[in-house]
């Protein structure tokens, strides 16, 4: 798991996960850095400002790339603030299709820096994928960005700070994608390189999601939202689709930080052979059904990664960082709302984390946190692993005795009792 530098706890929490979500882009359009008071209406008047400003020029080119600047409110504030911010009223064309044009090696390098792009960015919500490969796809071809789609993805992800799309420089990429959502991920960027457009998101060239608040997101026109997602284009030409007709490369080249997934980025120009990292099958595919993974788009995983859903969409898995146990509750919560049966389960080990169900003696005993809902029961079970949660309270430990607690539905009615909500 990422796991950066303690903050207060409230503050990491939006930083964290507002630059996950934020995803790419780190566009300052500021003359100067902001200062950060906890002042709303501040903030207001700064996008207010910024959105009045001049549009880019018609000659000059937009201002360069440096890293993702947030102003760290509350996510209400923020998402209050963003709402506030009207949708550009001009015209909002879609891209035209666009057809790869490389040898084989180069498309299948392409295809699999397209997919990790909406993989690592969106997850299971296939259409944020579509939204996130049209992006790609429209930097590609503006004269700002690289010609190629590994290069616009991997751009700057050498450094820690300057990546564009912050799962490529911040660690993310250390956990293994679930399979199934990969080859799904694969999928759209194949369809992405043969003609597929996603028109929504028109000529859009950046977006976050709706609570965080980049300080150069008042200056750009907001065109479109995607779920949680607000996507952006810049203002004047450079907004517009004659900036959109840079000739692209068609070799794309090897990139090594996609060696563990990708056959065809494990070996550069000298031939240097990268070793090969099995992908986990931490999703169990026993049974057919509606995918309970995408069941979950558009929830705030608060910085948690999911690792195991049961078919019946009733029990999920989740590696979770450390930092905050009180997050869990929430997380559980969001996931389990609307559902007359649920389980959540979390593990902060990523080697403890079953492959599939049902879950093994071990796993149970190293889960740090269980959330039971049933609504037959008219309860819940919620309790935390004190060795790695410690609690004031000793009845939201989790026992040997809950840990136990199956996680299929028929067992609800036999499931020992334990701390309620």
């Amino acid at each position: 798991m990422f796991v950066p530098k303690p903050l207060d706890p409230q503050c990491h929490e939006a930083r964290s996960a507002g630059r996950r979500a934020a995803g790419l882009l780190a566009l300052p359009l500021f003359a100067a850095a902001l200062s950060v008071p906890g002042n709303p209406a501040g903030h207001a008047d700064r996008i207010r400002r910024a959105a009045n400003a001049p549009a880019a020029s018609d000659v000059a080119p937009p201002p360069g790339l440096s890293p993702m600047d947030l102003i760290e409110i509350p996510r209400d504030d923020a998402r209050r603030l963003n709402a506030a911010v009207p949708f550009s009223r001009a015209p909002n064309p879609a891209a035209p299709p666009f057809h790869f044009a490389g040898d084989d090696t180069s498309r299948l390098r392409a295809i699999d820096c397209l997919a990790s792009a909406g993989y690592y960015e969106a997850g299971g919500d296939l259409e944020g994928q579509r939204a996130v490969a049209q992006v790609v796809l429209n930097r590609m071809r503006h004269p700002a960005f690289p010609s190629t789609i590994c290069g616009v993805v991997y751009q700057g992800s050498e450094r820690v700070t300057g990546c564009q799309f912050t799962f490529t420089c911040d660690g993310a990429m250390a956990r293994r994608p679930v399979p199934r959502l990969w080859e799904r991920a694969r999928e759209i960027a194949k369809a992405a390189l043969d003609g597929s457009v996603y028109a929504p998101v028109g000529l859009s060239t950046h977006y976050h999601t709706d609570w965080v608040m980049p300080v150069w997101s008042g200056s750009l026109d907001k065109v479109a939202s995607v779920r949680t997602h607000l996507f952006f284009r810049w203002r004047g030409s450079w907004g517009r689709p004659g900036a959109f007709t840079k000739p692209v490369s068609a070799t794309e080249p090897v990139e090594h930080k996609l060696a563990a997934l990708s056959p065809w980025h494990r070996s550069g120009e000298g031939g240097t052979a990268f070793p090969r990292l099995a992908i986990e099958p931490v999703i169990d595919d026993g049974a057919s059904g509606p995918d309970p993974v995408s069941a979950l788009a558009g929830i705030d995983l608060r910085g948690s990664l999911l690792r195991l859903a049961h078919p019946q969409g009733d029990a999920f898995g989740f590696l979770v960082p450390r930092a905050y146990p009180g997050s869990l509750g929430l997380l559980a919560l969001d996931v389990c709302r609307g559902r007359a049966f649920c389980k959540v389960m979390a593990w902060t080990d990523p080697e403890a984390i079953p492959q599939g169900f049902p879950i093994p003696f071990e796993a149970r005993r190293n889960m740090a946190f269980l959330y039971v809902h049933d609504s037959a029961r008219h309860g819940a079970i919620i309790a935390w692993n004190c060795d790695i949660f410690p609690r004031e309270d000793p009845s939201e430990c989790l026992s040997t005795q809950l840990s136990q607690w199956d996680a299929m539905r028929q067992a609800a009615s036999t499931a020992p009792h334990g701390p309620t909500m």
